[in-house]
Formats: structure tokens, sequence, C-alpha cells
């Protein structure tokens, strides 16, 4: 696999999901970081699907408990989909809603109520938000405001 970067990629994207979802977060967190060295070994400047894997891996590491490793990782994805954005406006909310649920465990729930408003203006944007995406926005943005009022 290791010539075919793209096909690596798909492989190990698909083994870490498994890997996520039996809740074996560290061994998923192995083939994530696997595929993002193929990603950068096939664009070494970067693209969007390497955006999308830092992501995946910071999510990982949310759900290892590595909040704080989770914060870094999203923050490189960020910079990384300000140069190559995601391609539908329910990517771009996704990526917005990651960061601030990240940030409502740090502690920062006022900067995450800011992204989560935006990540539902762009999801109802068009006018016919994907209900099973708003719904989780919602409960972020609640989640976000009742830590705010907590810190009051």
């Amino acid at each position: 696999l290791r010539a075919r970067p793209a096909l690596e990629s798909a492989v190990r994207t698909a083994i870490a999901s498994t890997y996520i979802e039996l809740g074996e977060y560290d061994k998923a967190i192995r083939q994530i970081a696997l595929d993002t060295a193929a990603r950068r070994r096939a664009v070494p400047a970067g693209d969007y699907g390497l955006a999308t894997s830092i992501s995946r891996l910071a999510l990982a590491h949310e759900y290892a408990g590595r909040v704080a490793t989770a914060d870094t990782l999203l923050r490189r994805a960020a910079a990384l989909y300000a140069v190559h954005p995601p391609p539908t406006p329910e990517e771009y909310a996704t990526m917005l809603e990651d960061r601030a649920r990240i940030l409502t465990a740090l502690g920062r729930p006022d900067e995450a109520r800011r992204m989560l408003d935006t990540a539902i203006a762009v999801q109802r944007a068009d006018g016919t938000p994907i209900d099973s995406l708003i719904v989780f926005t919602y409960g972020n943005a609640a989640r976000a405001a009742s830590e705010a009022n907590d810190q009051v």
C-alpha cells in the first residue's frame, strides 16, 4: 500500500472507522496517523483530504478523552481548511461544530457558541437543513450555553 497512498488512505480510513465504532480509540488513532502520513506523501502541500484526516484524528483523540490534543489537531485542520475549504456547507458546519465541541470541553463555551451560531446559520442557509445534522448542532449549542451560564 505504501506505493499507492490514495489506496492506503482509503483502507486505513475504513479500518479506523471500524475501530472507532468498536471503542478502540488508540487503535483507530494509529490507523488515522498512518492515513495522515499517506495523504502527506500523496500531497505534501496538503489538501482538503489531509484536513479531513487530521479532523478524524482529532475526533478519535476526543473520544479517547484527550481533549487538548484534539484541540491542537483541529486548529491544524482549520488552517488547512482555510486554504482548502470543505466542498459543501454541511461539511463546513460539521468542521465548526467539531471545533466548538472541543472549545466547550476546554471551558471556552462563549467561543463555542459563536462557532455554533455560524454552523446553524450555514446549515439553515439553503432553507432545507439536514435534520440529523442540525439536531446535533442545536444540542451542542445548548450544552455550550449551559456551560457559559455555569461560569457566570
